[in-house]
């Protein structure tokens, strides 16, 4: 069932064909089986005008055909029906149970406005597109063998009715992928656990640029047998980073030289490709998104308003009662733009007295018709006139939140609400402000987000102009919940929390590590803006904890996409405190061991140095308690670990000096030991 708040998807049918013509296309073979190439459709619109919705729409279209989704598969799940409140561009597989493997391959990326106060820096979305991939493999790893009996009888159907898909298709998707990805986690896990490498060997081994690595996952899902018609959305592609855009380029020639079945589906603002075309032109920009235009195999849609009957039948779907007056009235106010519509239709309902015996299934009152002859049809003038026409509490609520961000913890601001401006009743608000309102929306159970910049920047200004004053206050309770967080992430030995279905690990729901990784580091970025570690920090104080913690984690979340630059940059960061002091209840010592390896992996050589010379010191002090061979051979591990450090810095001398002390005590637990 479609979402109460959802617009019906009505009026673009035309464009859906469009769309859905594209997909045809590149998932079509000729009479040797082979495929023609990839295609990209860019859909250009402003906010509001349902490029989102489009592409949607076509995810829904092929789940719902028998051809790509066959019921005894249904590989995919439903998805996109909940009135874009959540906010994403990919199907979650939580929860759901695919009864056979994929026929097609849906994969997407979103990106987020680069101006955002909690946003650190525009970030690529390579390592959430390698995400979407690899959540496939491993749904595979899960019920691969569970379909070969699927796989069998679908291939002998294919062979005595002649249909229109090859045995190759019928298969195993995402093999490749899923022997890639799981190697790789073996590996990594194998690192966690294992002694001191040499650079040399980590580098071979795990070192390569992310884009070559995101290519290369790619490449095992588009080449060869078992492969898979692809659509990739790229939604809000207008705050492309440079290094997706380099992804994207170097993808798009792959797939024109192997003739990959991919549509690469971007959905851009209007108005932000007119200015790319204009400074192409100047010469003052290069290496863009709009040097696809007129390429080959690139179609451009320039999605205008929506036309009136599109309007009017999500009206009528809505507002079964209105008279054709109201109709038109409302048609009228909506401007040609959906979102206003469904946030017009959010308002009536909210309020029955603007309905005839306060029945949302009759016709507007007199009351109601003249609330809305008020209103502007203008978009950005309407996102103005509807929030001064919000309640004052609900402002301040989407105020207070404007200044956590773009996107923010709900708890925050519920929190902040409640227990310091005596406004209680704030999660019922915001969740008005969701449905039917529809200005936020959800990213995940924690995260909202408003759907609409302008209502962002309308917040934000209400938030100068008359919440200044609750600044200071608002930060300290988005601290506080930030060092929970991160704290609960950890237990009282100081390691990390990380689930493991295996052993019957969980960590805390609020914890970043309960979190994926993108929706990690987008709470770890938030946390390293807030909590800016001290030059002198008292391991005392929780604050202080999560500060040092932090890092710690998003080095760790790096690593796994293999963002090695970041690595590098988060490492150095760590070269000014000083670990010795550093109780290993705060991070284990084995954590610090791995974290010099990785910083020294990356090239933060001092940084590394530093922690090992560290951990050596620890280990020196636990000998001299225990005197066990246990921790004289760690005394022994950790100094190798510091001289292949001091030999990387040219300390020889010292270097040489750490080598013949661990030759020592091995000798020694030698004749002690045999």
């Amino acid at each position: 069932m479609p979402h109460p708040a959802h617009p019906r998807f009505c009026g673009r049918d035309q464009e859906l064909a469009w769309l859905r013509g594209h997909f045809d296309a590149v998932a079509s073979r000729d009479a040797e089986g082979r495929y023609p190439g990839p295609r990209m459709a860019v859909v250009l619109a402003e906010s509001g005008l349902g490029k989102s919705r489009l592409v949607q729409e076509l995810y829904i279209r092929l789940t719902e055909d028998p051809h790509w989704d066959p019921p005894e598969y249904d590989y995919w799940p439903a998805a996109f029906g909940d009135g874009g409140v959540n906010l994403t561009v990919i199907p979650s597989m939580a929860g759901h149970v695919p009864k056979g493997p994929p026929r097609f391959a849906w994969l997407g990326a979103r990106w987020k406005s680069p101006d955002e106060r909690n946003a650190l820096e525009r970030r690529s979305v390579l390592p959430g597109l390698r995400e979407s991939v690899t959540a496939h493999a491993e749904v595979l790893r899960s019920h691969g063998s569970a379909w070969s009996e699927v796989v069998r009888r679908a291939r002998a159907v294919s062979r005595e009715e002649a249909v229109g898909i090859t045995a190759d298709v019928i298969g195993f998707p995402f093999f490749g992928v899923a022997l890639k990805v799981f190697k790789n986690v073996k590996e990594i896990a194998t690192d966690l656990h294992r002694g001191p490498k040499h650079f040399e060997e980590v580098e071979k081994r795990h070192i390569k640029p992310e884009v070559d690595e995101v290519v290369d996952v790619m490449r095992e899902l588009l080449d060869g047998r078992g492969t898979l018609p692809t659509v990739m959305w790229l939604d809000d592609a207008q705050w492309i980073d440079p290094e997706s855009l380099q992804f994207v380029n170097r993808l798009w020639a792959e797939a024109r030289k192997r003739r990959w079945p991919l549509l690469l589906v971007v959905t851009h603002w209007e108005r932000q490709w007119r200015e790319l075309a204009l400074a192409e032109q100047a010469g003052t920009v290069n290496d863009t998104l709009y040097d696809y235009f007129g390429q080959e195999g690139v179609d451009l849609l320039h999605l205008g308003q929506a036309e009136s009957g599109a309007l009017r039948e999500y009206l009528v779907s809505r507002l079964p009662g209105l008279s054709a007056a109201q109709q038109t009235l409302l048609v009228e106010k909506a401007g040609g733009n959906f979102l206003t519509m469904v946030e017009n239709v959010g308002w009536l309902i909210k309020n029955p007295l603007n309905f005839v015996n306060r029945d949302p299934a009759a016709a507007l009152s007199d009351a109601g018709a003249r609330t809305a002859q008020k209103w502007e049809s203008d978009r950005q003038r309407r996102v103005t006139q509807f929030f001064g026409d919000l309640a004052a509490e609900l402002q301040e609520l989407l105020g207070w939140s404007s200044y956590l961000g773009m996107h923010f913890l709900r708890e925050v601001v519920e929190e902040y609400a409640e227990s310091k401006a005596s406004r209680p009743g704030a999660g019922e608000r915001l969740a008005e402000a969701v449905d039917p309102l529809v200005i936020l929306g959800r990213r995940n159970e924690y995260v909202q987000e408003f759907r609409d910049k302008a209502y962002h920047d309308t917040a934000s200004k209400h938030f100068r102009e008359y919440l200044e004053e609750h600044a200071a206050e608002l930060e300290a309770v988005l601290r506080r919940h930030l060092i929970e967080w991160i704290n609960n992430s950890f237990d009282a030995q100081g390691s990390e929390i990380w689930p493991d279905e295996s052993r019957g690990v969980a960590p805390p729901p609020r914890s970043a590590t309960a979190l994926s990784n993108a929706e990690r580091r987008d709470l770890l970025d938030l946390a390293r803006r807030e909590l800016p570690l001290p030059d002198k920090p008292n391991w005392e104080n929780p604050q202080d904890l999560a500060a040092l913690r932090a890092i710690y984690l998003s080095i760790i979340t790096d690593w796994r996409d293999n963002r090695w630059g970041s690595v590098l940059s988060l490492g150095n960061a760590l070269g000014e405190i000083s670990f010795e002091a550093l109780p290993s209840t705060v991070i284990s010592l084995a954590d610090q061991e791995w974290l010099a390896d990785t910083a020294k992996t990356a090239g933060a050589l001092r940084a590394a140095a530093g922690i090992a010379r560290a951990v050596l010191a620890h280990r020196r002090r636990l000998q001299g308690e225990l005197g066990t061979p246990e921790s004289r051979r760690d005394v022994s591990v950790s100094l190798n670990r510091v001289a292949d450090l001091e030999q990387a810095l040219g300390e020889l001398p010292a270097a040489k000096a750490k080598y013949e002390e661990s030759l020592e005590i091995a000798r020694a637990l030698d004749a002690e030991l045999g």
